[in-house]
C-alpha cells in the first residue's frame, strides 16, 4: 500500500513537472504566434493602429525603413487598398532570452480599382520571411522583417 503510494505521487509530480516545463518553455512561443496573427488581423482590416501596436519604436531593417517609414507607408497602403488577404504558413518560433526569431511562409494581396496585387509573394507561391522580435516593456515587438528570397538566398 505504501509503495503504491510512493509510485502515485512519483507519477504525480513527474507529471506535474513536464506541464510546468511544457508551460514555461512553449508559452512564449504562443504569445509571439499570437503576435503574428494580430499582425495579420490588423491588415486585413487595415487598422493601422493595431498594425502599429506591434511595431517596435526602434524598428530598423537592412532596407533602410525605420518606425516612422513603416507608419507612413503602410498607413498610405493601407488607405489606398480596398481589401487585403494575408496568408501566413509554416511558422517557426524560437524564443532566446527576450529577442525571438520567427520564420514564416507568406502571402499578401492587395485589391484596388478592381486590380489585384501581390506585395509579398504570387499566386502560387508563398515567400519566405524573417521576423525579429524584440520583448519591450513585456510586449513582443517586431524589430526587423527579412525577405531572402529578395535577395536570392532561399
Amino acid at each position: 500500500m505504501q509503495l503504491k503510494l510512493k509510485g502515485l505521487l512519483i507519477v504525480s509530480l513527474l507529471l506535474a513537472v513536464m506541464v510546468f516545463f511544457y508551460l514555461w518553455f512553449t508559452s512564449e512561443q504562443r504569445v509571439i504566434k499570437r503576435v503574428v496573427h494580430m499582425a495579420e488581423e490588423a491588415t486585413e482590416d487595415r487598422d493601422i493602429g493595431a498594425f502599429m501596436e506591434i511595431v517596435s519604436i526602434h524598428y530598423r531593417d537592412r532596407y533602410g525603413f525605420t518606425y516612422l517609414r513603416i507608419k507612413k507607408l503602410i498607413g498610405d497602403l493601407f488607405q489606398r487598398a480596398e481589401a487585403m488577404e494575408v496568408s501566413l504558413d509554416d511558422i517557426d518560433v524560437e524564443v532566446n532570452d527576450d529577442v525571438a526569431e520567427v520564420h514564416l511562409r507568406a502571402r499578401v494581396l492587395l485589391r484596388r480599382d478592381n486590380e489585384e496585387e501581390y506585395l509579398i509573394g504570387s499566386a502560387g507561391v508563398a515567400e519566405s520571411v524573417i521576423v525579429w522580435f524584440q520583448k519591450e516593456m513585456l510586449r513582443w515587438r517586431v524589430k526587423e522583417v527579412y525577405f531572402p528570397m529578395r535577395e536570392g538566398l532561399i
